[in-house]
């Protein structure tokens, strides 16, 4: 059974739903958000006594301080997994200054002797100079990430992590308010608390009927439409017949198939998330969708299609069911960093790559790359090529790729294979490069491929010449 969890935004139109109802319901949620994040980090309550205790104290229904209760462990969860992330690059950055301590002290050490005896040249005593100075700095560099190093260990212990609510960027323009574009003090106040309380989630559950009862889409078939029933909250009920009202006339133009397959099935839950930018509504739908393994258009045993990712290209290979290779492409990337344009065409190109793999019934291979410690290492070049490869490292959006790379696949059936990247391109060049004129990048995909359907190439043994 795989797996793949989906989220699909749709623009709200004013008239769609009760704004009032929604910004004063926002503001009370998020203000009992805040309540909620603070005991849940205290460790005090088990959940059943949280849940009551809310229930109790705030006058809200069980499934609303659920969704508060799980909302706030799942961000707790993945700022401790963040702040782990950071404090590991951390320490992996600490020991590359340590060492280039030690050698710095060791340069010291030589050109020392020769200044205090008055035996250095001119060029020796500034080189001397310049050696204490940035000595000096990576001590400094040092100390200072030793006290970040500590705090993340203190947070650590303690079992709290601090957040700004509403962004600290925002937060630290009421310093600064006409820089900002603030006339007055109220002004900031008001837009950091939009800012702030400018989300409602809804979170599902398998047990629920339609995923959740306090939200439940469903879909049109004569108008081709979806419509969202909502159950107010209890503070907003007038009577008891009072109790929901109905935003219609829905559109989502991304993974309309799988949502409305999920609601006519009724085999995931659905998590529904309001958002506030500006002046504009949002709704987010966030559903799990499975696919089984039958269900796979792709087959290993008709060959693999390989790719290498590049800065600027991708290199493409496909081999039959033996590992033969029979094919080779080459599909650039022209446009480079976070942009839309660059987004863009990584999806077209992508989309391109995996009909063929469609057509063919192949999987495609991919490495399965991992940059965060190579980034973590990269220090300030100053040379041509070391500048040129931080670039390369920093503007290669793996992640993009790879998202990309898992939607496509999970959309058309074909399989996405991961396989260990270690030594693709030496490989290729030793066993494939000049017997089939291949460069670099064909053979490391060459590889890949081969990877992927199972085969193992090795690095050959360099033998010693003795004597």
């Amino acid at each position: 059974m795989l797996k793949k969890c989906f989220t699909i935004e749709t623009r709200l139109g004013t008239s769609q739903f009760p704004v009032e109802y929604f910004e004063q319901d926002m503001e009370k949620q998020n203000r009992l958000f805040r309540v909620v994040w603070k005991l849940v980090q205290e460790k005090r309550w088990t959940q059943s006594q949280l849940n009551t205790h809310l229930q109790m104290t705030y006058q809200i229904d069980k499934r609303t301080a659920n969704t508060l209760i799980q909302t706030a462990k799942g961000r707790l969860k993945a700022l401790k997994e963040l702040k782990a992330l950071e404090r590991a690059n951390l320490l992996t950055k600490m020991t590359m200054i340590e060492k280039q301590i030690g050698k710095l002290r060791e340069e010291l050490e030589v050109l020392k002797e020769k200044v205090t005896k008055n035996c250095a040249t001119e060029k020796q005593r500034n080189k001397y100079r310049r050696c204490k100075r940035k000595l000096w700095q990576k001590k400094q560099k040092l100390n200072r990430m030793r006290q970040q190093a500590q705090n993340y260990e203190r947070m650590e212990k303690r079992g709290y992590y601090p957040i700004c609510w509403g962004s600290r960027q925002l937060f630290r323009a009421q310093y600064y308010l006409e820089e900002n574009g603030f006339r007055s003090h109220e002004g900031w106040v008001n837009a950091y608390r939009r800012k702030r309380d400018g989300q409602i989630n809804f979170i599902g559950s398998k047990e629920e009927p339609m995923g959740k009862q306090n939200c439940q889409l469903s879909y049109d078939r004569e108008r081709d439409c979806f419509s969202l029933r909502v159950r107010k909250d209890l503070e907003f009920m007038e009577h008891e017949k009072d109790k929901f009202f109905v935003i219609s006339g829905l559109h989502f133009s991304l993974h309309r198939e799988q949502l409305i397959r999920a609601i006519q099935e009724r085999c995931t839950p659905f998590t529904f998330r309001f958002l506030r930018r500006g002046r504009k509504w949002y709704l987010q739908v966030i559903f799990t969708w499975m696919m089984e393994e039958r269900d796979r258009i792709s087959d290993v045993s008709c060959g693999v299609i390989g790719l290498d990712f590049n800065d600027g290209f991708l290199s493409f290979s496909e081999t039959d069911a033996y590992g033969n290779l029979i094919g080779l492409r080459h599909f650039p990337l022209k446009s480079h960093g976070m942009g839309k344009k660059a987004e863009s065409e990584m999806q077209e190109t992508i989309a391109k790559i995996v009909r063929l793999a469609k057509e063919k019934r192949k999987p495609i291979a991919v490495e399965q790359l991992d940059f965060k410690k190579t980034k973590a290492l990269t220090t300030k070049a100053r040379g041509k090529y070391g500048k040129q490869y931080n670039k390369m490292v920093h503007a290669l959006d793996y992640s993009r790729y790879k998202t990309c790379l898992e939607n496509a696949g999970f959309r058309e059936k074909v399989e996405i294979v991961l396989v260990n990247p270690a030594y693709t391109s030496q490989i290729g060049m030793e066993k494939f490069g000049e017997r089939m004129k291949l460069n670099r990048h064909q053979a490391a995909s060459y590889v890949i491929a081969r990877r992927g359907q199972g085969f193992q190439d090795k690095l050959q043994k360099k033998i010693r010449k003795v004597g």
